[in-house]
């Protein structure tokens, strides 16, 4: 339901969104404000140039499922400065080789994402992500989310592979929403 209501708004109002953003990230804050310093890892500005150049090198079929924000300087930028966006950047080589959030609501939810560079996939870059997605969600004490296109097999397995998958419901674009359980006693996690 918040899946497709804040969609709904970021399309057709993107000015409430960004009030509805503005006030999420005061309350985010205030609520998690003494969780926040031990979350480990954040991306930050300096990450921002090394971001852009990331999207800009990934195939165009990369994007097919992963729509999540704007891969500008400006919206990118933008989002690292938001205390509710928390964001992740694994280097290899000096180059971004994979790249993860956790876009925070101030009511304890979380919706997850990552994307692996299309060079460094299959060696374990996106479990790392994933396995940081989990870290972060129990410091915060926040449950997680996530949407998967039924065809994109990659993300399902990966999304199994660092946390147990609830389905939440269908919905009418061929994505289903998942809550990702994080099973402590697994030695995946």
């Amino acid at each position: 339901m918040l899946y497709k209501l804040a969609h709904i708004i970021l399309i057709k109002f993107p000015w409430v969104w960004e009030c509805i953003e503005w006030l999420n990230t005061v309350l985010f804050k205030a609520r998690y404000r003494k969780y926040l310093p031990h979350v480990t890892e954040l991306a930050t500005i300096k990450d921002s140039k090394a971001l852009v150049a990331f999207f800009e090198r990934q195939p165009q079929d990369t994007f097919t499922y992963f729509r999540p924000h704007p891969f500008d300087e400006r919206h990118i930028t933008k989002l690292l400065k938001r205390p509710s966006m928390l964001m992740h950047v694994i280097y290899i080589d000096g180059k971004v080789a994979g790249y993860c959030f956790l876009r925070c609501f101030f009511i304890g939810k979380g919706y997850r994402g990552y994307i692996v560079d299309s060079n460094q996939r299959k060696k374990g870059v996106g479990k790392a992500l994933g396995l940081w997605l989990n870290q972060t969600a129990q410091t915060l004490h926040i449950r997680t989310f996530k949407t998967i296109n039924a065809n994109n097999e990659a993300s399902l397995h990966l999304a199994k592979a660092t946390c147990l998958l609830n389905k939440i419901q269908d919905m009418q674009n061929g994505d289903a929403e998942y809550e990702c359980l994080i099973d402590t006693n697994n030695e995946k996690n």
